[in-house]
């Protein structure tokens, strides 16, 4: 009786312990599972930084190219900044007048495209730019440098003629509304004086922004 007993407790506790280790052997496969996923995903994650760094290289050296491409279709634009408006006005004539106003030449051949830009502010009274395409910018180019400068107008003689001894420069009234030209005699630089309620902006040709005023 007692020996039956034993056994039967025994049989029980042999059967608890092979599902004991079925769970084991369930959860060491578990395990080599996932590791074996850990380095697969590690394996693919490396894989996706050299891809992606070769995009990322790839994406440098396509923007590098469009940024010339823009330049390069830009390059022969022009900003003309000031250039008073009307509403019976022909802009290839006003545009040719700004040109002869700095010395240069332009017909009517050399330009591709101009209009005037709209205006941020509607109730702003400075004229809308004009932007110009022409065929080639070596057209109106000067042989040397050429800075278009316009400045406040709004100074007395007297400090006007401070500038003149400072900067050696030659004072050439053009009209009647404080408007001016002044080169130097040893430098390819002039400058245009606006009138007064215009502030003071510096604009260099290299940038092909120019500011002009007609007087």
């Amino acid at each position: 009786m007692l020996s039956s007993a034993l056994h039967k407790e025994l049989s029980e506790i042999k059967q608890e312990l092979l599902e004991y280790r079925k769970s084991i052997d369930f959860l060491s496969n578990s395990h080599d599972d996932l590791i074996k996923a850990v380095e697969r995903l590690s394996s693919e994650n490396t894989q996706l930084k050299k891809e992606n760094g070769s995009l990322s290289s790839t994406v440098l050296n396509l923007s590098e190219r469009l940024n010339n491409l823009e330049q390069q279709l830009r390059e022969n634009n022009l900003v003309l900044n000031l250039v008073p408006e009307s509403r019976s006005e022909s802009l290839p004539n006003l545009v040719q007048q700004c040109a002869n106003f700095i010395g240069h030449k332009l017909n009517n051949v050399d330009i591709v495209h101009c209009t005037r830009v709209a205006k941020r502010d509607k109730d702003s009274k400075i004229p809308r730019a004009i932007v110009l395409k022409i065929i080639s910018i070596k057209l109106s180019a000067s042989p040397t440098p050429l800075n278009i400068i316009q400045v406040n107008a709004s100074t007395s003689s007297a400090k006007d003629e401070e500038i003149r001894h400072r900067t050696s420069i030659n004072y050439h009234p053009v009209g009647s509304n404080h408007s001016a030209v002044r080169s130097r005699q040893s430098s390819p630089n002039c400058e245009v004086c606006q009138k007064p309620d215009i502030d003071n902006v510096i604009v260099n040709s290299q940038h092909q922004h120019v500011n002009f005023v007609i007087v």
